[in-house]
């Protein structure tokens, strides 16, 4: 069953996304922070999560947005003081992101650009997270088929999903047969990511 996640489901949100993807910039900030912003996400106007349940187990979810580039601005407005001070204790505790923090910020004031990733706008899978121990069940296909019906009842000809470049073939060739295709790829925090395309059937009716 795929039903849009509530308050009372953010600590299996958390727990699935730390235990899942635990070097993805997110969880390498902590629980906390992750707490406060999906917490915070579930006021904005620009996101939708939806989460696959067997029974009353979370077995993974998928976070949309409509507007890639405004959702994580309109999330930390919801509750910033306990956003910001939970991610930076976050990157205080981790080198390698406080290293990142610096290096993309020296890249983002020397390119005079406010926006280096050309497709960081639109509808977007911002994350797709599946248990570990629940992959190779159709689980991640069941949420990209729920993703397309929710951008194409918004009325959306495109959407999109970025995914590390390197060392990730897996969750690339996952996508591509989901009907991704790659679109782009950028640098973030010393990391190389792929945007993927999927081109969306309208009704006529």
């Amino acid at each position: 069953m795929i039903k849009e996640i509530s308050l009372s489901d953010i600590d299996d949100v958390v727990s699935v996304h730390m235990q899942s993807l635990p070097q993805d910039i997110f969880p390498l900030l902590g629980k906390n922070f992750l707490t406060r912003f999906y917490s915070a996400a579930l006021q904005s106007d620009y996101c939708m999560i939806l989460g696959f349940y067997q029974e009353t187990r979370l077995q993974g979810f998928i976070f949309l947005t409509t507007q890639s580039d405004k959702v994580i601005p309109d999330i930390i407005s919801k509750n910033f003081f306990g956003i910001m001070k939970s991610a930076i204790s976050g990157v205080i505790k981790n080198v390698s992101l406080l290293k990142g923090l610096v290096w993309n910020s020296a890249r983002m004031f020397f390119s005079r650009k406010k926006n280096l990733i050309s497709s960081a706008i639109g509808p977007e899978i911002f994350f797709i997270v599946v248990r570990s121990d629940s992959r190779s069940k159709n689980i991640g296909s069941a949420l990209i088929d729920q993703a397309k019906s929710f951008f194409v009842n918004r009325g959306y000809h495109q959407m999109k999903v970025k995914t590390l470049k390197y060392d990730n073939g897996a969750v690339i060739e996952f996508y591509k047969k989901n009907g991704g295709e790659i679109l782009e790829e950028f640098i973030f925090f010393e990391r190389t990511y792929l945007y993927l395309k999927f081109e969306l059937i309208l009704s006529d009716t």
